[in-house]
């Protein structure tokens, strides 16, 4: 019996060191490669670039996805740019996005940590093209992308638009680029309500906003055919958690918008509509980036409606309980 566990256990040594003398590489070659992320929106005061790298490959996916440096760039590593190509002029200007530190608050796809997300504020316009580079000098090559913007109005539209007296009177836009469904009962998970403010600090005014996505239940019982409606205790609670405090400012209700998220064809070809699954961004037949993986194209929100604020609705705002902290004043 022990002449035979002897012949057994250096059998098995045999095994062992012999069925390690190659490496199997899980997810193929180790090459890395960087995966990018932005859809630009020029109904956003914010747009953001989200960059992060494929699993190196030389372990178990599951585990290398907990470590972190094998999907996140070094930001050293990473140079990214926007250019701006104006068709009526022709010329060119370049956007500088600026690395964030702080992603906690950050929508979406873009509240991940770990992962590289540059944002930038600039105004952009349907009647120009972007062309999105990013330099990655690690591999010493440049990963590239066009695209166009849908719609017509930036976000700051709102400040100049005259809220209807009559809802019945207000039309939305013509977006003719545009080849899928702009009908709200079609889709409700991609419809939100924007509140407008005005925020006024040592002599400036800017425009602000809070976005709200409704759940499909509390969507379907607001009267939209009302052009100003009483706030919910629920969305005056929205707004307390997301407007902060500050006895500085002065803060003048504007109004709320009824919006529709759309995408361009590029995202509908895609399939990637209201939330981009992970594998479609390493994916060559799912990619759009010259030179690596991912995604850039154009989002917008779609106005159905722009509501004004009722007198009760402008007296909670100021006075209520839930919301007198925060600076709302009459116009």
């Amino acid at each position: 019996m022990r002449k035979r566990n002897i012949t057994f256990l250096v059998f098995s040594i045999y095994l062992f060191t012999t069925s390690c003398e190659e490496d199997v590489m899980i997810g193929g070659s180790g090459q890395d490669q960087l995966v990018v992320y932005c859809l630009l929106n020029q109904r956003d005061s914010m747009n953001y670039v989200r960059i992060e790298k494929t699993y190196s490959g030389y372990s178990n996916a599951y585990e290398a996805g907990k470590i972190m440096d094998s999907i996140c760039p070094d930001p050293r590593d990473v140079n990214v740019c926007i250019i701006r190509h104006s068709k009526a002029s022709r010329n060119s200007d370049t956007i500088f996005p600026v690395l964030l530190e702080d992603v906690e608050k950050l929508p979406g796809m873009f509240n991940r940590k770990g992962m590289l997300i540059y944002g930038f504020e600039d105004i952009l316009s349907a009647s120009d093209e972007y062309e999105l580079l990013i330099e990655d000098l690690a591999k010493q090559k440049t990963l590239r992308s066009m695209t166009g913007l849908l719609g017509q109005y930036t976000w700051l539209f709102a400040k100049q638009e005259f809220r209807r007296k009559n809802i019945s009177m207000y039309k939305p836009e013509l977006i003719p680029d545009f080849k899928g469904s702009l009908s709200w009962s079609q889709n409700w998970s991609r419809v939100l309500f924007r509140f407008y403010y005005l925020e006024e600090l040592d002599g400036e005014s800017r425009l602000k906003y809070v976005n709200w996505q409704p759940s499909a239940g509390s969507f379907k019982q607001a009267p939209m055919e009302e052009d100003s409606m009483q706030f919910a205790d629920l969305y005056l609670e929205m707004l307390a958690e997301n407007i902060p405090v500050n006895p500085e400012v002065r803060r003048i209700p504007v109004g709320r918008d009824y919006l529709l998220n759309i995408y361009d064809e590029q995202v509908e070809r895609f399939g990637l509509i209201g939330q981009v699954p992970e594998d479609y961004l390493y994916s060559d037949e799912m990619s759009n980036i010259e030179n690596g993986f991912g995604l850039f194209a154009s989002s917008y929100y779609f106005n159905f409606f722009a509501q004004k604020i009722n007198p009760r609705t402008m007296d909670s705002l100021v006075n209520g309980q839930i919301t007198k902290n925060l600076g709302f004043v009459y116009p």
